[in-house]
């Protein structure tokens, strides 16, 4: 798994909900000179407690969160319809009204003539190949907008939307291992006097976890759908060197910048 920003926060961190109240459970019942001990005994608390172990571990269970976090959306997105922005992009989805389709699917081809994006006969003819057309509009769209610099936005979105989508896949180890560190955090409280901290810690990231549903997932995944298709205004904006080079053409011409103006301006 390739470690960056991305992996960190929507495969690692929403790991880390499982892992970390487990590790916590352990602290609390663990004598403060068990971790001073010398040897076998005392290096192997200190390391099983540590945060790197935690890190660690929720680097590892990654792996599973992005797994069950596919398959959980394969399963979503038949109950919506369809791949998002394909569903987007049909005639007859409510979410935009006609002439606002009407218009998108016009800056689509603008973007890339050699899309075929459907008419609204053509698609109640045929709706299966019509989708076929809207996976590969959607597809090119997705792969033309991947560099999280020139679209952070849409990158931010992305982001959010893995968070919530492998959360919400581990959901039920995370509230299992946060019901196991609040357990161990309230008995020790009662019984030997600390671990407060464990089960607030533990019980706030249980309630995190039971309030990340899959309505929240479906809202995040219209704002991305929404950021995908704005970024074709970013796509089909003149780029700075091409503004250049026209304002440079009319310097030459000796027509004067009102004329750069209008070269650079997109259409």
């Amino acid at each position: 798994m390739k470690f960056d920003r991305y992996s960190l926060c929507a495969r690692v961190l929403p790991a880390a909900f499982v892992v970390v109240p487990l590790v916590l459970s352990l602290l609390p019942w663990l004598p403060p000179e068990t971790f001073a001990a010398k040897g076998p005994t005392g290096w192997t608390l200190r390391v099983v407690t540590s945060g790197a172990v935690a890190a660690a571990l929720s680097f590892m269970l990654a792996q599973l969160s992005r797994g069950l976090g596919g398959r959980l959306e394969a399963r979503l997105w038949r109950g919506w319809g369809g791949r998002p922005s394909v569903v987007f992009l049909r005639h007859r989805h409510p979410g935009l009204g006609t002439r606002q389709k009407r218009d998108l699917h016009k800056r689509l081809r603008r973007a890339n003539p050699q899309l075929h994006l459907p008419s609204p006969e053509e698609e109640t003819t045929d709706p299966v190949e019509a989708d076929h057309c809207y996976e590969r509009a959607s597809a090119w769209l997705r792969n033309r907008t991947r560099e999280s610099k020139a679209f952070p936005l849409l990158f931010e979105d992305n982001l959010s939307y893995g968070f919530r989508r492998n959360l919400l896949a581990l959901r039920s180890y995370a509230v299992g291992s946060a019901i196991v560190g609040a357990a161990s955090g309230l008995t020790a409280f009662f019984v030997v006097g600390g671990g407060w901290l464990v089960a607030v810690i533990s019980i706030a990231a249980g309630a995190y976890a039971l309030a990340n549903d899959e309505g929240d997932l479906q809202r995040q995944s219209d704002k991305f759908t929404r950021s995908l298709f704005d970024a074709l205004d970013t796509i089909d904006a003149p780029r700075p060197d091409k503004r250049r080079r026209a304002g440079g053409a009319a310097a030459r011409d000796g027509t004067g910048s009102r004329r750069a103006d209008i070269q650079g301006e997109p259409r």
